[in-house]
């Protein structure tokens, strides 16, 4: 929803020369780290292929929806006769 105080903001902002209108980089905690991913790739696919996400969730210290979205979205693995496949 798009309020007065947005369309006020944008206002100041292009007033001010700014051009670009897609978000500046921000600090805070990334969704997914860098080396999580290897880390859970190795872990899932070279030592143990049949491995459940819940399992995954104590030893990195991490949600079970962080450990699903790592595996289905950044690594693209789905499950296929209780194995994880490519």
């Amino acid at each position: 929803m798009i309020t007065v105080q947005h369309v006020q903001k944008w206002c100041r902002e292009f007033g001010a020369c700014r051009v670009i209108v897609t978000d500046e980089e921000r600090s805070g905690h990334p969704s997914t780290s860098a080396d999580l991913v290897p880390a859970i790739e190795e872990t899932v696919c070279v030592l143990i292929c049949r491995m459940l996400l819940k399992e995954l969730e104590e030893p990195f210290n991490l949600s079970h929806g962080t450990i699903w979205d790592i595996v289905h979205e950044h690594l693209w693995y789905r499950k296929v006769y209780s194995r994880w496949v490519p």
